[in-house]
């Protein structure tokens, strides 16, 4: 039985599932040392990680019917017998031809369904064909399950169901309490630190390492976060209380490092407010690009608590090493800031972005930084205008895209209206670079569909 085997395995399970737990939590919850977390809620989180593996509701039938005491060595078995399966069912499988490895590239660049994989050949299309490759661009679409339910194939794009408006408020969402964003007050009372006697030279390890705690949203008896009185969460900066025992040499460099913990919080809250599937592809995407940042942030962190373990960091190196990273997560928690008290999404997002990084002209590491976010959160938009530009197909489950479907039956009194009412412009989901551009994207997909349309009559 292999640990480090079990671990990878559940690695890859959680970021395949896209669950918002880590491993390295799942784990933790498992060993579950003071026995609150009960088994019924540990398979529930089971179910979340196998729910995109085949055959996944038989590991977490077997954890819960075995309802064993000894949670996290049945995990470890568990993860081990799943591993093993695999290696299993991968002997078995015939390789796969060319076509099969298309379609898994495709699926893994596009969230939306893979409709490139179904392709045409240049060999001789016949009616027969035809009407085939249309049956499999539908069912790809819209799923097996809405083409039983009788879903109209005519237009390309996702069952009316799909298309239902979703509501997502950020101003209503809360960090988990396994976010390192000062979340920890409700679960164990910080033991008071009395420094006040100690001479100045023993107190600044002591404040040293509460900082650095700080700065990843840990908090402690000398650095706190004020409670605010204020129900609007991660929109406006966090405020701390320094203890009075501090001497006023050190409050002052403390004072003028504190910020940038403020900035973390404020980004750390809107990463864990936009980890639902409510808020959309786009959000998703900014997302995993601040996600990005703030590991690199964390690392940097790191080295600076080994320097401290290895007695070779003061205040003032502390406070050097950390002047580049001061800019970057303050242009971070603007951002951020911006899209929360907005309350926007899908291309809102990217013009929101685009404006910022026009007012930071002059600014190059702003805008450096401002384009990255733009580069990464614009993937899966200009993938539907991609998908709508060559297959006039519309993939759109939470509203983001600027061409909207209305479902439509053709009467023979309304064949005037029909295309005009057909597809029409979201206005407030056009980002503002493609303004210009939104009237040729609308006909481009729009005339793709009336071909489609024209080959069924």
């Amino acid at each position: 039985m292999s640990e480090v085997r079990a671990k990878k395995a559940l690695a890859e399970l959680v970021k395949k599932s896209g669950t918002t737990y880590s491993a390295d939590n799942i784990f933790t919850f498992f060993r579950n040392k003071d026995g609150k977390v009960s088994n019924k809620r540990l398979g529930a989180l089971l179910a979340q990680v196998f729910k995109t593996t085949p055959n996944g509701a038989k590991y977490v039938e077997e954890f819960v019917s075995s309802n064993p005491k000894d949670t996290y060595g049945a995990l470890i078995v568990l993860l081990n017998t799943f591993v093993q399966d695999c290696k299993n069912a991968h002997a078995e499988k015939p390789l796969a031809g060319p076509e099969v490895d298309s379609v898994s590239k495709r699926a893994k660049i596009f969230e939306s369904p893979p409709l490139s994989s179904t392709r045409i050949v240049t060999e001789q299309i016949t009616p027969e064909s035809v009407q085939e490759i249309r049956e499999k661009i539908v069912q790809t679409t819209i799923g097996a399950a809405a083409a039983a339910a009788g879903v109209n194939r005519s237009a390309g794009s996702l069952p009316a169901a799909a298309l239902i408006p979703q509501t997502f408020e950020y101003l209503s969402k809360k960090g988990s309490i396994v976010t390192w964003n000062f979340n920890y007050e409700d679960l164990y009372p910080m033991q008071s630190k009395n420094v006040a006697a100690i001479p100045l030279s023993s107190q600044e390890p002591i404040v040293l390492k509460e900082l650095l705690d700080c700065l990843v949203g840990v908090k402690g008896s000398l650095l706190s976060p004020k409670k605010s009185s204020r129900n609007v969460v991660g929109v406006y900066p966090v405020e701390f209380e320094i203890s009075e025992q501090i001497e006023d040499s050190l409050k002052d460099i403390v004072r003028e490092i504190l910020p940038l913990a403020s900035h973390y919080s404020q980004v750390q809250d809107f990463i864990a407010a936009s980890s639902s599937l409510e808020s959309g592809q786009i959000l998703q995407a900014l997302r995993a690009a601040l996600q990005s940042i703030v590991n690199d942030y964390y690392l940097s962190i790191t080295q600076l608590e080994d320097l401290f373990l290895k007695q070779q960091l003061t205040f003032h190196k502390l406070l050097y090493f950390l002047r580049p990273v001061f800019h970057t997560m303050e242009v971070l928690a603007e951002t951020v800031t911006a899209i929360r008290q907005t309350n926007c999404r899908g291309g809102t997002v990217l013009t929101l972005l685009h404006d910022k990084i026009t007012s930071t002209t002059g600014d190059e590491k702003s805008q450096k930084v401002l384009i990255h976010l733009i580069e990464q959160a614009a993937v899966p938009y200009m993938e539907m205008l991609q998908l709508w530009i060559r297959e006039g197909v519309i993939s759109d489950p939470r509203r983001e895209f600027l061409i909207e479907h209305n479902v439509m039956d053709l009467a023979e009194n309304e064949l005037m209206d029909y295309w005009e009412r057909q597809y029409t412009i979201r206005a407030d989901k056009v980002p503002c670079f493609l303004n210009k551009y939104a009237d040729v994207i609308l006909r481009t997909g729009k005339y793709l569909n009336v071909i489609r349309e024209c080959g069924e009559l």
